[in-house]
């Protein structure tokens, strides 16, 4: 019996050992190795010849560097669960790589699509996941650009416009795209679907009242022009009320 109970205390503190030993390694794959977050990715994406030698390195068709080596054993893993377990720099890394893959090589790209989701499963997924921050940082970067510009017309006078039914068809024109635009009136055009579908959101209270004023001569001159304003802007109509409610603010 006292045999019995040694050999089962040994046996229990061989699996605490080996359980010891195992658990950090099985905590640190919350996230690969990252050992290769300091590389220069920006050297890669700018150099076509490069980005070549990794790819041939995925496919099969060309040797590995070290790095090129562990890139591929993780790539399965990464496309079927769309960089679930990549650390936040590689996660730009493979944004960027594959953003690049599909600017200079997009039948190659296909080509290793293919090899790692022979049937599509995943792939789809990975690809949102790879777009997806270039779109977040482009709007992010459109909105700033689009709310600097607007900033130089805090002071704008809207009074020649509400006052010359010539000028305010021309600026109807511009936004119908049926004529040309001055500097002012297309920014004032690339500003119209935010402002229709946001309120006017981020408009300073000087530049609401303007846009009410403005908008409020065309309901009255050219409510017909108005209307194409409107479903060219917003076609399904889910913002017309909460706008209509902004129009009649003080």
């Amino acid at each position: 019996m006292i045999e019995n109970f040694y050999s089962k205390c040994t046996i229990s503190k061989s699996v605490l050992f080996l359980c010891l030993i195992f658990l950090p390694y099985a905590l640190n794959q919350k996230y690969y190795d990252s050992r290769y977050d300091y590389y220069d990715i920006d050297h890669l994406v700018q150099n076509p010849r490069l980005l070549k030698k990794y790819l041939d390195c995925f496919l099969g068709k060309g040797p590995c560097t070290p790095i090129g080596r562990l890139f591929k054993q993780v790539m399965p893993e990464v496309i079927t669960t769309a960089c679930a377990k990549c650390t936040p720099t590689q996660k730009r890394f493979a944004r960027k790589t594959f953003n690049a893959f599909r600017r200079y090589f997009p039948e190659t790209l296909m080509e290793l699509r293919r090899k790692f989701d022979p049937e599509s499963k995943y792939y789809d997924a990975f690809e949102k996941f790879v777009i997806m921050k270039s779109v977040i940082v482009l709007s992010c970067l459109l909105a700033a650009c689009l709310a600097a510009d607007l900033s130089k017309y805090e002071n704008f006078d809207v009074e020649p416009i509400v006052t010359s039914d010539r000028l305010l068809k021309a600026y109807i024109n511009c936004f119908l795209d049926k004529g040309r635009c001055t500097p002012e009136a297309s920014d004032f055009k690339k500003a119209l679907p935010d402002t229709i579908a946001t309120n006017c959101g981020k408009c300073t209270e000087k530049q609401k009242a303007n846009v009410r004023k403005v908008i409020k001569v065309i309901q009255q001159k050219h409510s017909t022009e108005w209307e194409k304003l409107v479903k060219k802007h917003d076609p399904s109509g889910k913002h017309r009320a909460d706008f209509d409610k902004f129009l009649l603010g003080s």
